[in-house]
């Protein structure tokens, strides 16, 4: 309900063009945002906003997933060498088991 709170306390801007933008932990909540304000638009619940798009740059949505490829990015820019790849590798299981468990404490 944030952008349907700035609208309408600044009419003027209501009918431009709206985008959702943002970067990193953003993978999270912008898709989020974006859904709430298409479903309230389509169900004409409150002001409608002029969603246009989203972007999000290098977005965490699955640190599981994308921390094993940035050891593979590296290797394959030639930003780490052959045997700095295999010591990463050594370090997969306890990063995993990290990635798991932070927050959890």
């Amino acid at each position: 309900k944030i952008p349907q709170a700035f609208f309408e306390k600044h009419p003027h801007y209501a009918k431009n063009d709206f985008y959702i933008t943002g970067e990193s932990y953003a993978g999270h909540y912008i898709p989020v945002f974006a859904a709430q304000i298409h479903r309230r638009n389509k169900n004409k619940e409150g002001l409608f906003v002029n969603l246009k798009g989203l972007a999000i740059g290098n977005g965490m949505t699955n640190p599981e997933i994308q921390y094993k490829a940035y050891r593979d990015y590296a290797l394959d820019m030639r930003l780490i060498d052959q045997s700095q790849y295999n010591n990463l590798n050594k370090s997969v299981s306890t990063c995993e088991h990290e990635t798991k468990t932070c927050g959890n404490n």
